[in-house]
């Protein structure tokens, strides 16, 4: 890479760290906001460099890429896997979007179908960070995700006359990411998994490239599957549905329990919860019996496990758990003890979380904090909120209570107001006689355009 291209990722490194909003225990809060106004100026300073950076080195060689050389296209494309997963994902498209057109120019076949299965990438890293919004706000960005997987998996009709190993891989990807992403109707994703699961046990695909992971892919098109299980199934799974995650459920399952066992771990809480799930859909047991599995899962997981493993047995379980026990709230009182724990557990978790490790525990929390059952005798919602608030966002806490402390010292002040009025002299609350100095007839000042409301 260019000096440029190492300087921005490092300065991207050093924004990172210095936008870190968490506020350590020992650190009164009036320190902390000092800190943090510090580090917002140093923030903006490496900004302002890496535009700099931009305009000197990236911007030329974009607007001259189409006269660009093999070792500078090479440069780029370099440039941009360091960008990967999420990094800079605006800059990780733009380039590849660049790539794209010029493969388009030369109409290099295998160039293209390569910056499609990247481009569509960089989208969904996008759509990962927007996580928590409802689809349509998000719904053009995985539109155009979908749309770059769906262009460059029609190159399969083509499969026999690619001979490159490795665009072959990208087709099949681009085919089994063409599932990922929220979708309107969870029937729709099931369609698509089950049509790239005929393709990827297709023979004659295989005797074409036998090089391929094809145990591999079919295995992740599995996982694709088993992870389809709608809470709803009368409206969105049909029978058919039902019983292809439900292979797919058992395929995995199975595997993980001979990993776990050659390990000699126990299997993972992930692909239990499935398993449990899509077999009360069958028919097999019960709601209640559904409930008294999840459970045993929940008092399973361990609370020193920091891994993904553990968030999810921590804090994503319990979403599920409530969201199920919410479609027959006549339970909930006999939970309620046991449902209070578990939000108990989830905080004291986040509170030992290693501050390094905890980039994508907010967006677990706040899919625990979307099936929040308050019992009436534990923790209400908004108190849920705060920790979570004082965890991640202590400024926005802060914030948040100026706002509310502004609103009610408004509202006693108009209430005074009101008050006093309403004993004055008959002399100052007569009428006027002309309509425009009345104060019935004034006009109220604008409320200026932009203005937020608080909720």
């Amino acid at each position: 890479m260019q000096a440029y291209q190492e300087e921005y990722i490092a300065n991207l490194k050093e924004i990172a760290a210095l936008a870190d909003r968490r506020k350590p225990e020992a650190l009164a809060f009036s320190a902390y906001e000092l800190r943090r106004r510090q580090n917002e100026g140093l923030a903006r300073q490496k900004v302002k460099r890496n535009v700099e950076l931009l305009r000197g080195g990236l911007v030329p060689a974009l607007d001259h890429l189409f006269e660009a050389k093999e070792e500078e296209v090479r440069e780029l494309e370099d440039f941009a896997a360091k960008l990967a997963g999420g990094v800079d994902a605006g800059l990780f498209r733009r380039i590849h979007q660049a790539l794209l057109s010029l493969a388009r120019l030369k109409r290099d076949r295998t160039a293209a179908i390569r910056e499609l299965y990247w481009l569509g990438m960089g989208y969904y890293w996008l759509c990962n960070n927007l996580a928590g919004l409802d689809l349509e706000l998000i719904e053009k960005y995985v539109s155009r995700m979908r749309l770059c997987f769906t262009e460059a998996a029609a190159y399969l009709k083509y499969f026999d006359e690619i001979e490159d190993t490795e665009t072959r891989g990208y087709i099949l990807r681009s085919r089994a990411n063409m599932a990922l992403g929220p979708f309107k109707s969870q029937g729709e994703k099931i369609r698509l998994v089950r049509e790239t699961l005929r393709i990827m046990q297709d023979e004659r695909y295989q005797e074409v490239e036998p090089n391929l992971p094809w145990e591999r892919y079919l295995y992740m098109t599995h996982q694709q599957m088993a992870s389809s299980i709608a809470h709803d199934k009368s409206k969105v799974m049909s029978p058919e549905d039902t019983a292809s995650i439900m292979e797919s459920v058992y395929i995995v399952y199975q595997q993980r329990i001979q990993e776990a066992e050659a390990r000699h771990e126990r299997p993972t809480l992930r692909w239990a919860f499935p398993c449990c799930t899509i077999e009360y859909y069958c028919g097999l047991y019960d709601f209640g019996r559904l409930l008294a599995k999840i459970e045993k899962l929940l008092d399973a997981a361990d609370p020193e496990d920091h891994s993904p493993e553990g968030v999810y047995g921590i804090v994503s379980l319990p979403a599920f758990y409530c969201q199920y026990l919410m479609q027959e709230p006549e339970r909930i009182p006999g939970r309620a003890a046991y449902v209070d724990g578990l939000y108990q557990r989830a905080l004291d978790y986040v509170d030992s979380f290693p501050a390094e490790e905890q980039e994508n525990l907010a967006l677990y929390l706040w899919q625990l904090s979307c099936t929040y059952i308050e019992t009436g005798g534990g923790m209400s919602y908004g108190a849920f909120l705060e920790e979570i608030m004082l965890r991640f966002a202590p400024e926005l806490y802060l914030h948040s209570r100026m706002v509310a402390a502004a609103c009610r010292a408004a509202w006693n002040s108009m209430a005074d107001f009101k008050s006093k009025s309403h004993t004055a002299s008959p002399l100052m609350t007569r009428k006027s006689s002309c309509p425009r100095k009345s104060m019935h007839c004034r006009t109220p000042p604008a409320v200026p355009r932009g203005s937020g409301s608080v909720k």
